[in-house]
């Protein structure tokens, strides 16, 4: 059985929203942002609700707050915001970047 740490991080966060799978992805021009299955839109919306501070975190680490979901422009400053905005220890960044690279 495959556990994701990002997964389980995403479902502690936002426990009204379903969290089947999750994963990092980038696009070519924008950057780095979660996606969330099955329903990506209704989960950001969810865990914007949740965290008002999402916005303000996101800002001050320079993310392209446009769309669903921040976009940043490396993997670290989007699992840094991730982590800032939930109060997660230190450590689980380092975590979620190292099984995020994983194929396990």
């Amino acid at each position: 059985m495959r556990h994701d740490p990002l997964v389980w991080v995403l479902r502690k966060a936002v426990p009204s929203a379903k969290v089947n799978s999750a994963y990092i992805s980038r696009t070519l021009l924008r950057g780095y942002y979660i996606w969330v299955e099955p329903h990506h839109a209704l989960f950001w919306r969810a865990f914007k609700d949740r965290y008002p501070s999402w916005r303000r975190c996101a800002s001050e680490l320079g993310s392209d707050m446009q769309g669903i979901c921040p976009l940043f422009k490396t993997e670290r400053q989007l699992v840094l915001w991730l982590c800032q905005t939930l109060s997660l220890p230190d450590g689980v960044a380092d975590l979620l970047i190292l099984f995020s690279r994983r194929d396990y």
